[in-house]
């Protein structure tokens, strides 16, 4: 049986998916843990976009953003920082104080002669992160909000987790109780 080139091609390129795949599921670094510490880190921070002002061709046209004042405040294991007033939002999460907003004069101290500022603006970010135990090394790596929210939940429950690491062994890819 002859397969047309795109068939053939389509498989080939199907297999080679699945290959690729598998390999990368075997690169995945597991590392049982029962000491571990889950954190949140949740920051506020001051932006302001520059943009060049209309008929200037000695730059191009696109958009420079300067940081000014920012604040963050780490939450470990889902417990209330003691500084912090209020509740926590819909992920159970806290903030911290709102940073001071840049002054006009901040602004234009930044600015150059031939752009315009955008009004700052406030930006939330959070970085996940769990700590832990693989054999005598303590290691600190990144991971997203839903394996955070796992890692919490089997914190509470006093559980051992299973962290699984990508290929590079840099981010927390997964957690899962052993």
């Amino acid at each position: 049986m002859k397969l047309s080139r795109r068939r053939w091609l389509r498989q080939s390129i199907g297999w080679g998916l699945l290959g690729c795949l598998g390999a990368a599921a075997l690169g995945c670094q597991q590392a049982p843990t029962q000491d571990y510490t889950v954190t949140a880190i949740t920051t506020y921070t001051w932006m302001a976009d520059y943009r060049p002002v209309a008929g200037d061709r000695d730059r191009p046209r696109d958009t420079r953003t300067e940081t000014f004042a920012s604040n963050a405040l780490t939450i470990t294991n889902g417990q209330r920082p003691p500084q912090v007033a209020g509740a926590a939002d819909e992920r159970g999460l806290w903030w911290p104080a709102l940073p001071p907003e840049p002054t006009v004069a901040d602004l234009e101290a930044r600015q150059d002669s031939r752009e315009r500022f955008e009004p700052p603006r406030l930006v939330q970010s959070v970085t996940y992160q769990i700590t832990f135990t693989q054999g005598d090394q303590t290691l600190t790596r990144p991971t997203q909000y839903p394996v955070y929210r796992e890692a919490l939940q089997a914190l509470d429950q006093g559980q051992p987790l299973q962290v699984t690491l990508d290929p590079t062994g840099s981010r927390i890819t997964q957690v899962s109780v052993p």
